[in-house]
């Protein structure tokens, strides 16, 4: 799952979830996030998209609309000099759309707050369960309309789904009103200590 940590002093950080293709806007206010604490923001400083690639790869599309500017680190910097102190960024170019690498750093106005991206690395492992008094025809059908909910689901949150339970899934998902039994993948999760969801958490 991917999210936007805000950063500004020793202020707390403030973490939004993302949502992949819905813009979200930053500014003072009036915005989808507000960051009331920095003046040299703009009332509606920016919009943010995350767009996912033909792989599943998140990239951001970045819409500059302040007067003060909305900068972010130089992919070219030598990676060794640091960041965060703004030495080492460019400035995005005003009411341009840019696509920049998902994990860019950005700073906002006179760059004291800073935008940091990153992803919970969530993998579920989808577990299908027979339905009561489903014959096989039936059973393949729903198993291959679930199999296209989830995989939706999933892609427009940016995590990772397998078939496969291994030592990397985090969440075991399952349908709604379906037929538990204890199989391998269920026992698994059970041991591990992985959360049991079902389809409709996501």
């Amino acid at each position: 799952m991917l999210y936007l940590e805000v950063h500004f002093e020793a202020r707390p950080c403030e973490r939004y979830y993302l949502k992949p293709g819905e813009p979200v806007s930053i500014g003072r206010k009036g915005s989808a996030i507000n960051i009331k604490h920095d003046m040299s923001i703009s009332r509606n400083h920016a919009v943010i998209t995350v767009k996912l690639d033909a792989h599943g790869v998140p990239t951001l599309e970045v819409t500059d609309h302040s007067s003060v500017g909305t900068f972010y680190a130089n992919p070219k910097a030598n990676p060794e000099a640091g960041g965060g102190d703004g030495a080492e960024e460019l400035q995005l170019p005003k009411n341009q759309s840019v696509v920049l690498p998902y994990g860019t750093e950005m700073g906002l106005g006179n760059r004291k707050t800073r935008l940091r991206f990153a992803s919970l690395n969530w993998r579920l492992c989808f577990c299908k369960f027979p339905a009561a008094g489903a014959g096989e025809e039936a059973q393949a059908d729903l198993e291959r309309a679930q199999h296209e909910v989830v995989n939706t689901a999933v892609a427009k949150l940016g995590l990772s789904l397998t078939l496969k339970f291994d030592a990397n899934v985090t969440h075991l998902l399952c349908p709604p009103r379906s037929r538990v039994t204890a199989n391998a993948k269920m026992i698994g999760a059970v041991l591990k200590g992985a959360p049991i969801v079902t389809t409709s958490w996501l």
